[in-house]
């Protein structure tokens, strides 16, 4: 379904709708795209640019209208936690750190990697494990990807499972999220409360509404997309993502989590959340950079759907002049 162009070829005598009716149609058309379209979309493109995250953002702006409200984030990012609590409350303060810590280590990355050029491509090796949900074979692929920084001018080299495939150069007004064009990166805020308040991570709702759990979910993943898409950001992105996300309620630390590379970690993830299923992302235990990122999707296996759980591991990154060079 082209959300977009559904929404083109809308009656044009329909009235225009108010605030509660944008609001409605907005999650209704939300939880449709993170249901029912979500697999279909992750076997129809590469798994880096797909809207496959289902969050569609640029057709639920164009739903919403209206003006975004400002979000209820308490708390300064870089405050120290307080870790005095029990339980859920030990274990929430534990990932707001963590997720600092990732903040502060992207942060350092960043000046080793040159800002790239727009005839260039940024490079991506991942491990990519993926376990049937109701059991069966573990397959494990090696993911390769050339992505163009100008993806309009210049073809793209991706891997989905390990088939790799060529992806010519984009229209303009692709209006994905994450974004195909490092342009685009560009014109995200780099402080973490405005971050998580655009448009392009968090829907537009009505005048004075609070934002609910299904809210925060659509932030918390199109923040863990954005971080799982692009290693290479413009200055302070990326950092600014990950300090997003520990403004996110109910972000939880899991001790244990294992990579695809076998790696142990700890895994983010977000409990007690909305409606929406919601990935998680794995940080090493020590520093607390990134290391990869779990998600359940549906993949197609000698002609049937199946559900999965996919685990990635990134392996490998940076950036290159041609497609086929590594770094």
């Amino acid at each position: 379904m082209d959300e977009l162009r559904l929404l083109r070829d809308m009656d044009a005598d329909t009235p225009p709708m108010d605030a509660e009716a944008r609001f409605t149609a907005r999650n209704r058309l939300s939880r449709a795209i993170t249901g029912q379209e979500r697999g279909r979309w992750s076997r129809l493109l590469p798994r880096r640019t797909a809207p496959r995250l289902a969050i569609a953002s640029a057709a639920l702006a164009v739903v919403a209208g209206g003006a975004l409200v400002a979000v209820e984030a308490s708390g300064d990012p870089a405050a120290p936690p307080d870790t005095s609590g029990t339980g859920t409350e030990a274990t929430t303060a534990s990932a707001k750190q963590a997720l600092r810590d990732a903040a502060d280590q992207a942060r350092k990355d960043r000046e080793h990697v040159p800002v790239p050029d727009r005839d260039q491509y940024i490079y991506t090796k991942e491990i990519l494990e993926e376990t049937p949900v109701g059991g069966g074979e573990i397959r494990t692929f090696t993911e390769e990807n050339w992505d163009a920084v100008d993806p309009h001018a210049n073809p793209s080299k991706v891997s989905e499972r390990g088939d790799p495939r060529m992806i010519e150069p984009l229209p303009e007004e692709s209006g994905r999220f994450p974004p195909v064009d490092y342009r685009k990166l560009a014109e995200l805020p780099t402080d973490p409360g405005e971050l998580l308040r655009d448009p392009d991570i968090t829907a537009l709702k009505p005048d004075g509404a609070e934002l609910t759990a299904d809210d925060y979910d659509m932030a918390y993943t199109n923040l863990i997309y954005l971080l799982h898409g692009w290693q290479v950001m413009p200055e302070d992105l990326r950092g600014a993502a990950f300090d997003a996300l520990a403004l996110v309620p109910d972000v939880t630390f899991q001790e244990g989590t294992v990579d695809a590379r076998g790696r142990t970690g700890v895994g983010i993830t977000r409990e007690g959340g909305g409606t929406f299923p919601t990935p998680d992302i794995v940080l090493d235990a020590e520093t607390h950079e990134y290391l990869g990122m779990r998600d359940t999707s549906t993949v197609e296996v000698d002609g049937e759907e199946q559900e999965v759980q996919q685990v990635s591991s990134l392996v490998d990154y940076g950036v290159v002049d041609s497609i086929d060079e590594r770094p």
